[in-house]
């Protein structure tokens, strides 16, 4: 039997594998059993999100794939534009620095073609 102590270590090994964007329970023992845990317990499905909450952390979802998580809009974890550049306040310089990060994001996430594929 998992302790109150236990689960809520547990719950913190859980978000900090989904803040591991290339993490995935097939490939992690640890994760997948505790993917696997929050299924089976409502109870320590509970202490995750709101350990996540505590955090600044919304979960959107866990499935096989992993755990999908979204700061909240006064998280550490969320990123705004300034932080990326702080000295560029000119709207050019906001312009590059978006169509940059959208190239990035092209670059880096997969097109719904490849996925199907694999």
């Amino acid at each position: 039997m998992m302790t109150a102590r236990d689960s809520v270590w547990h719950a913190g090994r859980l978000v900090q594998w989904g803040l591991r964007p290339l993490a995935r329970p097939a490939q992690e023992a640890e994760y997948r059993e505790l993917v696997e845990h929050y299924f089976d317990d409502s109870a320590f499905r509970t202490t995750v999100r709101e350990l996540a909450d505590g955090l600044g952390l919304h979960v959107l979802d866990v499935s096989e794939h992993g755990v999908v998580l979204a700061p909240m809009d006064d998280s550490i974890f969320a990123l705004k534009p300034a932080d990326f550049r702080p000295g560029s306040s000119k709207v050019d310089d906001r312009l590059l620095d978006g169509l940059a990060q959208i190239a990035i994001a092209a670059t880096v996430f997969p097109v719904s073609v490849k996925v199907d594929v694999a």
